[in-house]
C-alpha cells in the first residue's frame, strides 16, 4: 500500500530522492520546501524539480528625475538577479514631458531579451500619471504572473534576493515578504550614517517588532507580492506614502506581510541634507495619515482578531508614545545616575530597579546590534564601525525624529501636505510629482472593503476641516464606507 495519492508537503531539513521522487510524481501543486533549498544552493536531485511560481518584475521610474540611473537598474536586474526561470521585468514610467534620447533607448530595448535566463524586457509609459502609486497600478494591469516584485528606479538587488524571497514566501504562506535595504554608494559621511540606519531598522527593530506582533511592513521597494493581493487591493495615489497605507490595508484583511533582512537591495542615498529631509518629512507625514485615518477602522473592526488589534495599535499611534518615552529616558538616565552616584539608596529600590533595568536592555541591544554587524557586514569593516557609531548617537537620532515627527503633525493639522517631491539621488533635476493637481483628500475603507473586490461605488468625499480639534475628532469617528481608489480599473 502506498497510502494516500497526495502525500504530505515533506517537512524534514534534508529530504530523500526517492522522498521527492514520491512527492512530485503526485502531482502536488505545493512546491515543497526542499525544492527551493536545493535551486537555493544549486545542487540536482535524480528527478525534475517542482517548477519555480511565475514572476514578474515592476521597476517604477518618475521619468525626469531618475532617467540617468533606469538604464543601468535594468541591466543589472536582467544580467544579475537570479531566478531559476526567465522572469518579465515591466518598467512603468510617467513623464510630464516627451524626452527624446532616453525614450529612444527605452523603446529600443523593449521586448527585447538578456541575461543568463533570457529574462524579457517591457516598457510602459503610464499617460496622465503623477505618482508611483498610478504607475504600479497601470502596471499591474499587464501582469499574468503568479508574483511580483518591485524595486525603485534606483535599486540594485543582491543577486539571490528574489530567490530567499521567493523561498521565504512558500514556507510561511505570506501575502507579501519584505526585503532588507542598504546603500551601495557609501561616499559621504551622511550615506554612511543613512547605512548605519537602514542596518539598525532591517536587522534589529523591524525583526523585533515582527517578533512581538507577528507583523512586518510593505516599504516601497525590494518586497515579492504574490499578485493577486495587489490586483484586489491597489495603490493608492491621494498619500504620502502608498506602502504603508496598502501595508495596513492588509494587515486589516488578515494578510500576512513578513520582513526578510538577507533578501538585501542597494539603493543610492540622497545626495543633500535637504533631499534628506524632505524625505524624512514624507516619510513621518504619511505614517501619520496612516494612523490617523485607519485608527477607528482598526477599533472598530469585527474580523480583526484582538490581539491583531492590539499589534496594529503598537506599530501606529504607540510610536508616538513610544518615542516620548525614549526621549525621556534617554535625558534623565545620567542624571539618575549621578543622583545614584552621590546617595546610592537616596532614589528608592523602585527607581534603581527600573534604571538597571533601562540599562540592561540598552546593553542588550547594543550587542545584539554589533553581533549582527559582524555577521551580516563581516566584507564592510567600515559599515560596522558605523553602526557602532551610530548606536553612540542615538540620542540625536532621537532629537531628529521628534522633530520629524513635530513638523508632520504640524503639516497634517494646517493641511499643508500636498506637496511630493521625488527624492534627489545625485545628478538628478529634482521637481515635483504632483505639478498638475493636488493629493485628494484622503479617506479610509472599512475592513470588508479592504478585501473586498466590489468598487462599484466610488464617490468623493469630502475633506476633513483644517483644524486640530476636527483631526483628533477623527480618530473616534465612523470610519468613512466610501472611498476612492485606482481599485476598480484592476478588478
Amino acid at each position: 500500500q502506498r497510502g494516500p495519492a497526495t502525500p504530505p508537503p515533506y517537512r524534514g531539513a534534508v529530504p530523500s530522492v526517492s522522498r521527492l521522487s514520491e512527492y512530485v510524481g503526485s502531482g502536488a501543486s505545493v512546491y515543497p520546501d526542499e525544492s527551493y533549498d536545493r535551486w537555493l544552493t544549486g545542487t540536482d536531485l535524480a528527478r525534475p524539480l517542482p517548477a519555480a511560481p511565475s514572476v514578474t518584475v515592476l521597476l517604477p521610474c518618475y521619468m525626469p528625475n531618475e532617467k540617468g540611473l533606469i538604464i543601468g537598474t535594468i541591466n543589472h536586474i536582467r544580467r544579475n538577479l537570479e531566478y531559476p526561470i526567465p522572469f518579465t521585468l515591466l518598467v512603468c514610467y510617467n513623464t510630464p514631458r516627451d524626452l527624446p534620447d532616453i525614450e529612444k533607448k527605452l523603446r529600443a530595448m523593449d521586448g527585447k531579451v538578456d541575461g543568463k535566463k533570457n529574462n524579457l524586457l517591457k516598457v510602459l509609459r503610464v499617460e496622465g500619471s503623477t505618482s508611483k502609486a498610478e504607475n504600479l497600478n497601470a502596471a499591474l494591469r499587464e501582469v499574468s504572473s503568479e508574483n511580483v516584485v518591485i524595486y525603485d528606479a534606483d535599486h540594485h538587488p543582491d543577486p539571490d534576493s528574489l530567490k530567499i524571497m521567493t523561498r521565504f514566501m512558500i514556507r510561511h504562506n505570506a501575502a507579501c515578504v519584505q526585503g532588507s535595504t542598504y546603500i551601495r554608494v557609501c561616499n559621504t559621511l551622511m550615506a554612511l550614517l543613512v547605512d548605519a540606519e537602514f542596518f539598525l531598522i532591517f536587522f534589529v527593530f523591524f525583526p523585533a517588532i515582527q517578533t512581538a506582533t507577528g507583523m512586518g511592513w510593505f516599504g516601497g521597494s525590494n518586497a515579492l507580492w504574490r499578485a493577486n493581493a495587489l490586483r484586489i487591493n491597489a495603490f493608492r495615489r491621494d498619500v504620502q506614502t502608498e506602502d504603508i497605507e496598502l501595508s495596513t490595508r492588509l494587515l486589516v484583511g488578515n494578510n500576512t506581510i513578513l520582513i526578510c533582512p538577507e533578501a538585501r537591495s542597494g539603493e543610492l542615498p540622497p545626495a543633500t541634507f535637504a533631499a534628506l529631509w524632505k524625505q524624512r518629512v514624507r516619510w513621518l507625514t504619511g505614517w501619520d495619515q496612516v494612523t490617523l485615518r485607519h485608527f477607528s477602522t482598526i477599533y472598530r473592526s469585527r474580523t480583526l482578531h484582538p490581539c491583531k488589534k492590539l499589534a496594529l495599535f503598537y506599530i501606529l499611534p504607540a510610536r508616538w508614545l513610544m518615542l516620548v518615552l525614549a526621549l525621556v529616558n534617554a535625558f534623565s538616565f545620567p542624571v539618575l545616575n549621578y543622583v545614584m552616584g552621590i546617595d546610592h539608596n537616596g532614589l528608592g529600590w523602585p527607581i534603581v530597579l527600573c534604571i538597571n533595568y533601562g540599562f540592561t536592555c540598552a546593553i542588550t541591544v547594543f550587542i545584539v546590534t554589533m553581533i549582527s554587524a559582524v555577521v551580516y557586514e563581516y566584507k564592510r569593516p567600515l559599515h560596522i564601525v558605523f553602526v557602532l557609531i551610530f548606536q553612540l548617537l542615538s540620542l540625536l537620532y532621537l532629537i531628529w525624529q521628534l522633530v520629524l515627527l513635530m513638523v508632520s503633525c504640524f503639516r497634517i493639522c494646517t493641511g499643508n501636505v500636498n506637496d511630493w517631491v521625488v527624492t534627489d539621488r545625485g545628478g538628478m533635476a529634482v521637481s515635483s510629482t504632483r505639478e498638475s493637481k493636488p493629493l485628494a483628500p484622503l479617506s479610509q475603507p472599512t475592513p470588508e472593503e479592504a478585501v473586498s473586490a466590489d468598487v462599484s461605488s466610488v464617490p468623493r468625499v469630502e475633506p476633513p476641516r483644517r483644524c486640530i480639534p476636527k483631526v483628533l475628532g477623527f480618530l473616534f469617528s465612523r470610519p468613512h464606507s466610501q472611498w476612492r481608489d485606482d481599485r476598480e480599473a484592476l478588478v
